[in-house]
Protein backbone atom coordinates (compact mmCIF):
# COMPACT_ATOMS: atom_id res chain seq x y z
CA UNK A 1 0.00 0.00 0.00
CA UNK A 2 2.99 2.44 0.06
CA UNK A 3 2.51 2.91 -3.55
CA UNK A 4 -1.31 3.56 -2.95
CA UNK A 5 -2.38 6.92 -4.42
CA UNK A 6 -4.26 7.37 -1.34
CA UNK A 7 -5.41 10.99 -2.35
CA UNK A 8 -7.10 10.54 -5.41
CA UNK A 9 -10.34 11.73 -3.14
CA UNK A 10 -8.76 14.68 -2.94
CA UNK A 11 -7.93 15.80 -6.29
CA UNK A 12 -7.86 20.18 -6.60
CA UNK A 13 -7.97 20.21 -3.20
CA UNK A 14 -4.73 19.02 -1.92
CA UNK A 15 -1.93 21.02 -3.54
CA UNK A 16 -0.19 17.87 -5.90
CA UNK A 17 3.64 18.76 -4.17
CA UNK A 18 2.00 18.29 -0.95
CA UNK A 19 0.87 14.63 -1.45
CA UNK A 20 3.73 13.93 -3.80
CA UNK A 21 6.46 14.57 -1.36
CA UNK A 22 5.88 11.68 0.34
CA UNK A 23 8.28 8.89 -1.01
CA UNK A 24 6.95 5.69 -1.54
CA UNK A 25 9.88 4.84 1.40
CA UNK A 26 8.10 7.60 3.89
CA UNK A 27 4.54 5.71 3.20
CA UNK A 28 6.26 2.36 3.57
CA UNK A 29 7.39 3.68 7.11
CA UNK A 30 3.84 5.16 7.56
CA UNK A 31 1.97 2.00 7.04
CA UNK A 32 4.52 -0.28 8.71
CA UNK A 33 4.05 2.11 11.88
CA UNK A 34 0.71 1.99 11.75
CA UNK A 35 -0.03 -1.50 11.19
CA UNK A 36 2.43 -2.44 14.04
CA UNK A 37 1.81 0.16 16.38
CA UNK A 38 -1.22 -0.96 17.74
CA UNK A 39 -2.66 2.52 16.45
CA UNK A 40 -6.17 1.17 15.46
CA UNK A 41 -7.85 -0.86 12.84
CA UNK A 42 -7.48 -0.85 8.92
CA UNK A 43 -10.25 -2.00 6.43
CA UNK A 44 -9.46 -2.58 2.76
CA UNK A 45 -11.68 -2.72 -0.21
CA UNK A 46 -10.18 -4.56 -3.00
CA UNK A 47 -11.50 -6.06 -6.07
CA UNK A 48 -9.79 -8.54 -8.41
CA UNK A 49 -7.00 -8.72 -5.96
CA UNK A 50 -6.27 -4.97 -6.26
CA UNK A 51 -6.88 -2.70 -2.96
CA UNK A 52 -8.77 -0.13 -4.35
CA UNK A 53 -9.65 1.59 -1.08
CA UNK A 54 -9.17 1.74 2.93
CA UNK A 55 -10.68 3.13 5.70
CA UNK A 56 -8.77 3.45 9.10
CA UNK A 57 -10.32 4.07 12.63
CA UNK A 58 -8.26 4.37 15.86
CA UNK A 59 -8.44 6.53 19.02
CA UNK A 60 -8.79 10.18 18.62
CA UNK A 61 -5.67 11.93 17.98
CA UNK A 62 -7.12 15.07 19.87
CA UNK A 63 -7.14 16.57 23.63
CA UNK A 64 -9.42 15.99 24.70
CA UNK A 65 -11.27 13.89 22.97
CA UNK A 66 -14.74 14.26 21.48
CA UNK A 67 -15.82 10.81 20.94
CA UNK A 68 -13.83 7.52 21.89
CA UNK A 69 -13.30 6.60 18.09
CA UNK A 70 -11.93 8.71 15.50
CA UNK A 71 -12.13 7.44 11.62
CA UNK A 72 -8.87 8.41 10.47
CA UNK A 73 -9.15 7.45 6.95
CA UNK A 74 -11.36 6.53 3.96
CA UNK A 75 -9.68 6.31 0.84
CA UNK A 76 -11.74 5.32 -2.92
CA UNK A 77 -9.21 5.21 -5.98
CA UNK A 78 -11.70 7.81 -8.25
CA UNK A 79 -12.71 5.16 -10.30
CA UNK A 80 -14.90 3.50 -8.18
CA UNK A 81 -16.12 6.80 -6.51
CA UNK A 82 -19.87 6.28 -6.64
CA UNK A 83 -20.07 2.35 -6.62
CA UNK A 84 -21.04 1.99 -2.86
CA UNK A 85 -17.48 0.80 -1.54
CA UNK A 86 -17.20 3.95 0.18
CA UNK A 87 -20.04 3.17 1.89
CA UNK A 88 -19.33 -0.44 2.43
CA UNK A 89 -15.90 0.76 4.33
CA UNK A 90 -17.83 3.20 6.56
CA UNK A 91 -20.22 0.61 7.79
CA UNK A 92 -17.53 -1.77 8.44
CA UNK A 93 -15.32 0.43 10.02
CA UNK A 94 -17.88 2.18 12.28
CA UNK A 95 -21.12 0.57 12.41
CA UNK A 96 -23.71 2.66 13.80
CA UNK A 97 -20.77 3.69 16.56
CA UNK A 98 -20.54 7.50 17.02
CA UNK A 99 -17.56 8.77 16.15
CA UNK A 100 -14.98 12.12 14.96
CA UNK A 101 -13.31 12.52 12.31
CA UNK A 102 -11.51 15.27 9.69
CA UNK A 103 -11.86 16.13 6.63
CA UNK A 104 -11.09 18.77 4.05
CA UNK A 105 -13.00 22.25 4.41
CA UNK A 106 -13.25 22.47 0.79
CA UNK A 107 -15.05 18.95 -0.21
CA UNK A 108 -18.70 19.50 -0.40
CA UNK A 109 -18.44 15.60 -1.94
CA UNK A 110 -17.18 14.36 1.55
CA UNK A 111 -19.39 16.75 3.75
CA UNK A 112 -22.33 15.03 1.66
CA UNK A 113 -21.29 11.85 2.57
CA UNK A 114 -20.71 11.97 5.76
CA UNK A 115 -23.77 13.94 6.05
CA UNK A 116 -25.77 11.27 5.04
CA UNK A 117 -24.30 8.76 7.71
CA UNK A 118 -25.40 11.22 10.55
CA UNK A 119 -22.31 13.02 11.30
CA UNK A 120 -22.31 17.60 11.50
CA UNK A 121 -19.72 19.35 11.99
CA UNK A 122 -18.90 20.75 15.42
CA UNK A 123 -17.22 23.95 14.91
CA UNK A 124 -13.33 22.73 14.66
CA UNK A 125 -11.07 23.02 12.58
CA UNK A 126 -7.27 23.19 12.18
CA UNK A 127 -5.12 23.77 9.41
CA UNK A 128 -2.69 19.99 8.61
CA UNK A 129 0.69 21.42 7.02
CA UNK A 130 1.42 18.47 5.97
CA UNK A 131 -1.33 18.03 3.33
CA UNK A 132 0.18 22.51 2.08
CA UNK A 133 -1.49 23.78 4.98
CA UNK A 134 -5.42 22.91 3.82
CA UNK A 135 -8.01 23.40 6.24
CA UNK A 136 -9.99 20.79 7.96
CA UNK A 137 -13.11 20.56 9.70
CA UNK A 138 -13.69 18.28 12.84
CA UNK A 139 -17.99 16.24 11.90
CA UNK A 140 -19.17 14.30 14.91
CA UNK A 141 -21.79 11.83 15.56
Amino acid sequence: MAGFPYATGQTGQVRSDGVQSFTASQRAKMWTRFLTGNFGELWVAELEGRIVGFASTGPPREQPPVSDLELGSIYLLAAHHGSGLGQELLDVALGDRGASLWVLDDNPRAHAFYARNGFSPDGAYKIDEHFGNVREIRMVR
